[in-house]
C-alpha cells in the first residue's frame, strides 16, 4: 500500500503541458509531457531502482526520477525494467531507453533542436516536411529478416533510439552515450557459485513480479508456449510467487505448443485459456481493411504485420500484467554452425547466413524488388556490426547482434499489441538474471545447461509435474556431449569457421528439398499451410499481392514465388508477409501525412 501511495504522490506532482514546445522538443506522444522540477518529462513502462521490489516506478514516475538525477546515464543504468523516458529542459533534450530498447522512442532524422519525438511512429510521420518515402534498405530487411534492423524504420527520416542509451540534444550538438551493452564472457568460477547466485536471482525476481502484479492488485497473465522460457516463468510463479496467475496459449486448435501449454497450466493449477487462430479468423485479419490496418499501426513500421497475431486473439484485460517468456539473453545453446566462428569476418559471415538468408532468398528477393540489390545487400548488416568489439568473444558479439536486432525489432515489437490493453513485464530480462548468464563458463552455457538445470530444480513440490512434460521437439534435458563437441571444433579455429559458415546455406537448401508437403505442425502464423490447403485464403492472398502498388516491389515476382512449388515456409513468413507490410505501411504513412496537411 505504501508503494501505491508513494507512486500517486509522484504522479500527482506532474501536471500536463500538452504538446507545446517552449524548450527544444516537439513531443507528439500518446500522452503529453508533464512538469517535474525544472523539466518537462514523459516516460512509459516499469522500473525497479537497483532491482529493489520496494522501489517500483511506473510510467511518468520514471521520468521524474531521472529528471532529479545528477547523472542521467548512471541513474538509467540502475533502473531494472522496461521503459523509455524523455526529459526536456531549456538547455537540452534527453532521450533515454532501457537496456534492451523494449519501449521504442521514434524521432525525425536528422536529430536536432527543436527535436521531434514520440512513442507513436505515425505521429512522427505526420510531421515530415515532404510526402513519406520508403527506405530501400529497410524494405530489403523486411523481405529478408521480417523486421528492420538497427535504428531505421520502413519510412525514410523516421528512426528509433538505440537500446541502453542516453541521447542529449542541444543547440550545439547531439551526443549518444551507451551506458550498457551485451558482453558475453567465458567465466572461470566454481559452477556451484553460479547455481547459488541463480537461486538468489530467482527469489528476487519472484518478489519483483509480486510487486508489479499482486502489489498493484493485478493478475499475472502468462503467455504460455510451453518452451523452456515460459516453463521457467511458470515454475517460478508456482513455487515462489503469491500473485494470481492466468495462462494463455494461442495457435490453431491442434497446435502442439498450445497442448503443451495446457498441460503445464493444469499441472500447477493455473487457469488456462486457448486463443484459437483459425483460417477464417486469420483470413479476416488479412483481408478486412480495418483489421489489417490495425495490425500495421501496432507493429508494422519496423516488423511484419503478422507479428503479435496471438495478442490480437487473446483475452487480456486492462487489470492484468502480461508476463512473457521472452529471453534470448538466456538462450545460450549455441548452434553447432556457430562453433567455428572466429573474428569479425566470421561473425559477419555467419550472421548474414543465419539471419539475412533463407531457402532461395538470394534468388527470389532480388527478383521481387526494384532496387540495386547487390549494392545494398550488406548495408544493414554492416551498419549494425559497426560497433563490433574485437576484445569480446565473437560468439558473444553474435549473440549481442541477435538481441539488439532480432529480439528488439521483432519479438519486443510484438508487445505493442499487448500494450494496447494492459501493461506487460519481461521477467527473465531482469538485470541480475541477465548479468549472471552473460558471465557463465561455456560448460554451463552450451545447450542452456545451467538454465535447464534451474528449471528442473524449481520444478519441485507444486511444480514437480512440469519436469515430466515433454517439450515440443524434445525433452527438457542437458546433453554433456554438446560441450565436448564444442571443444573439439573450437580447437580447429579459425579454419572451421570458414567451412561451417559456408556450409550453412547448403544445409538450408538440403533441408528445403525434404519439405514438399504442407507442414503438419504449422505454428501460430500458418500462412503457407493455409495457402496450400484453403482455396479462398489462397485467392485472397494472391489478390492482395496483385494490388501491390509501391514502386519498390514487383508483385508479379512475388506472386510467382508463392505459386512455385519449391517455396518453403519462410518465403511466406518473410517475403509475403514483408511485402504486404511494406504496402500497408506506405498506404498508412501517406494517409497520416495527407490528413495532417
Amino acid at each position: 500500500m505504501h508503494r501505491r501511495r508513494a507512486r500517486r504522490a509522484v504522479t500527482s506532482a506532474l501536471t500536463s503541458r500538452g504538446e507545446a514546445a517552449p524548450n527544444g522538443l516537439k513531443w507528439c506522444g500518446r500522452r503529453p509531457l508533464r512538469e517535474a522540477l525544472d523539466a518537462r518529462v514523459w516516460s512509459a513502462g516499469y522500473a525497479f531502482v537497483d532491482g529493489d521490489p520496494d522501489q517500483l516506478l511506473l510510467d511518468d514516475a520514471i521520468g521524474a526520477h531521472l529528471a532529479r538525477a545528477r547523472d542521467v546515464a548512471s541513474a538509467a543504468s540502475r533502473l531494472d525494467g522496461c521503459f523509455a523516458a524523455v526529459i526536456d529542459r531549456a538547455q537540452e533534450t534527453v532521450l533515454v531507453t532501457d537496456r534492451y530498447g523494449s519501449v521504442p522512442l521514434y524521432f525525425r532524422a536528422p536529430l536536432a533542436r527543436p527535436a521531434v519525438a514520440s512513442d507513436d511512429p505515425w505521429a512522427v510521420v505526420a510531421t515530415l516536411s515532404r510526402p513519406p518515402a520508403l527506405d530501400a534498405v529497410a524494405v530489403l530487411d523486411m523481405l529478408r529478416l521480417g523486421y528492420v534492423a538497427g535504428e531505421r524504420t520502413l519510412i525514410e527520416n523516421v528512426r528509433t533510439m538505440p537500446p541502453a542509451s542516453v541521447t542529449r540534444v542541444s543547440d550545439a550538438h547531439v551526443v549518444t552515450e551507451q551506458y550498457w551493452r551485451f558482453s558475453y564472457i567465458d567465466g572461470r568460477d566454481d559452477p556451484a557459485m553460479y547455481e547459488k547466485r541463480l537461486d538468489q536471482c530467482m527469489d528476487a525476481l519472484a518478489a519483483r513480479i509480486d510487486a508489479l502484479c499482486d502489489g498493484q492488485g493485478r493478475e499475472a497473465v502468462l503467455m504460455l508456449s510451453g518452451g523452456v522460457d515460459t516453463r521457467a516463468v511458470a515454475a517460478l510463479l508456482a513455487t515462489r510467487s503469491r500473485s494470481s496467475v492466468r495462462c494463455i496459449s494461442y495457435g490453431p486448435a491442434d497446435d502442439p505448443d498450445a497442448r503443451t501449454g495446457r498441460e503445464i497450466a493444469d499441472a500447477v493449477g493455473f487457469r488456462f485459456e486457448h486463443a484459437p487462430i483459425s483460417v477464417d479468423a486469420f483470413n479476416s485479419q488479412l483481408c478486412e481493411p480495418s483489421s489489417f490496418k490495425a495490425a500495421i499501426r501496432e507493429v508494422g513500421i519496423t516488423t511484419r504485420f503478422t507479428c503479435g497475431t496471438g495478442a490480437r486473439f487473446s483475452s487480456v484485460a486492462d487489470d492484468g500484467v502480461v508476463l512473457t517468456g521472452h529471453t534470448g539473453f538466456l538462450s545460450s545453446a549455441l548452434h553447432r554452425m556457430n562453433w567455428g566462428v572466429y573474428g569479425k569476418a566470421g561473425a559477419r559471415r555467419m550472421t548474414y547466413a543465419r539471419h539475412y538468408t533463407y531457402e532461395r532468398s538470394e534468388v527470389l528477393v532480388p527478383r521481387s524488388v526494384r532496387v540495386d540489390y547487390d549494392a545494398l545487400r550488406y548495408t544493414s548488416l554492416d551498419e549494425t556490426l559497426a560497433s563490433y568489439d574485437p576484445c569480446v568473444d565473437p560468439l558473444g558479439e553474435m549473440h549481442r547482434w541477435n538481441e539488439e536486432q532480432r529480439q528488439r525489432n521483432l519479438v519486443l515489437m510484438e508487445y505493442r499489441a499487448y500494450e494496447q490493453r494492459a501493461p506487460w513485464m519481461m521477467p527473465l530480462g531482469a538485470h541480475d538474471v541477465v548479468d549472471l548468464f552473460l558471465t557463465l563458463p561455456y560448460a554451463l552455457r552450451l545447450d542452456q545447461r545451467l538454465y535447464k538445470q534451474m528449471v528442473q530444480q524449481m520444478c519441485t513440490g507444486r511444480a514437480e509435474p512440469l519436469a515430466h512434460i515433454s517439450r515440443v521437439g524434445g525433452r527438457l534435458s542437458a546433453d554433456n556431449r554438446v560441450y565436448r563437441r564444442y571443444r573439439t571444433i573450437d580447437r580447429l579455429q579459425p579454419a572451421s569457421g570458414a567451412v561451417l559458415t559456408r556450409a550453412l546455406p547448403l544445409a538450408k537448401r538440403y533441408g528445403q528439398r525434404q519439405r514438399h508437403t504442407p507442414p503438419l505442425r504449422y505454428g501460430p502464423n500458418p500462412l503457407r499451410h493455409w495457402f496450400l490447403t484453403d482455396g479462398q485464403f489462397r485467392t485472397d492472398v494472391l489478390d492482395r499481392v496483385e494490388a501491390i502498388s509501391v514502386d519498390v516491389l514487383r508483385p508479379e515476382a512475388i506472386r510467382a514465388a508463392l505459386l512455385d512449388g519449391r517455396s518453403g515456409e519462410w518465403v511466406f513468413q518473410l517475403l509475403l508477409a514483408g511485402a504486404l507490410t511494406v504496402q500497408g505501411v506506405a498506404d498508412e504513412a501517406t494517409r497520416v501525412w495527407q490528413r495532417e496537411r
